[in-house]
């Protein structure tokens, strides 16, 4: 018990530091400021949540990770969601339609952020298959600014009115993922 509660001290303090470092890298952004000022409270307030859960007993996560798509509009070589056979990849073995029957509904997410705010989750990373062809589930982590929301993305679908959504809700934070130069890039993922 002694080192869960260890592990649970250093997650709590790494959120700290995280907080504190991002109000001094957006000082000069007073948007940008004002949220983590925000976030920084809620932060405090999730984690006297959780308190309570594990006082009752259980166990509350400081973050999960969640695949809320099991879509992609790319085929990188090695991805683990194309070789389990399970997503569906735009144009491969599973149509669009099938792999979005075999998705949890928005509103299923909807209760899952729901219910994980009420336990005191500070931060939700959100992941796929592609998470930006879900932008249904992601206008529900909008809806919840106490949480932050990583969005682990390829990037190839920040366009349009996506940034927009992300500028407006700094809760969402994109993670694009980068495999290195173009041609390396292209090798894994496909031109």
């Amino acid at each position: 018990m002694k080192n869960d509660l260890t592990l649970e001290r250093y997650l709590n303090d790494g959120v700290a530091s995280l907080i504190r470092d991002a109000l001094k890298a957006t000082w000069h952004n007073p948007r940008a400021s004002a949220f983590w000022a925000r976030y920084s409270l809620a932060a405090a307030k999730a984690e006297a949540r959780r308190q309570k859960v594990e006082g009752c007993g259980e166990h509350a996560p400081l973050f999960l990770i969640a695949s809320i798509a099991s879509q992609c509009n790319l085929h990188c070589v090695g991805c683990y969601d194309r070789t389990n056979h399970i997503g569906a990849h735009i144009g491969a073995h599973i149509s669009a339609a099938s792999a979005s029957r075999m998705e949890m509904s928005a509103q299923d997410w909807r209760r899952i952020f729901d219910q994980a705010e009420k336990l005191g989750v500070s931060a939700i990373l959100l992941a796929g298959g592609e998470p930006l062809t879900r932008m249904d589930v992601i206008e529900e982590a909008c809806r919840r600014p106490s949480i932050l929301f990583p969005v682990f993305t390829n990037g190839t679908l920040m366009e349009g009115a996506v940034p927009r959504v992300f500028d407006a809700h700094r809760n969402l934070v994109p993670i694009v993922s980068l495999e290195g130069d173009e041609n390396f890039t292209d090798a894994r993922r496909g031109p």
